[in-house]
């Protein structure tokens, strides 16, 4: 057995699809983005609640992972008119 895994998954099956895999992916960046904003809002001095989320990048093209993010931080999110 290795020291290190460097790849290691769990709850796959046969049934598993690439579609499957890139939810999960897309998923877990959404989890990470609240958990960044629930720590933020720990640290803020002044307890502001924000009611959206301005976003920009590659991947503010992809409706389903603006969506995504959206039902997981539960805010609005704002994407700029002009997109990469």
């Amino acid at each position: 057995m290795t020291d290190s895994l460097s790849n290691f998954r769990i709850g796959l099956s046969s049934y598993t699809t690439p579609a499957h895999i890139a939810r999960a992916t897309l998923e877990a960046s959404a989890y990470h983005t609240r958990a960044i904003l629930e720590s933020m809002q720990l640290d803020a001095k002044h307890q502001a609640e924000a009611k959206g989320m301005k976003v920009d990048g590659g991947m503010t093209n992809g409706d389903a992972a603006m969506q995504i993010l959206a039902d997981i931080v539960g805010m609005d999110i704002l994407r700029p008119k002009m997109r990469e």
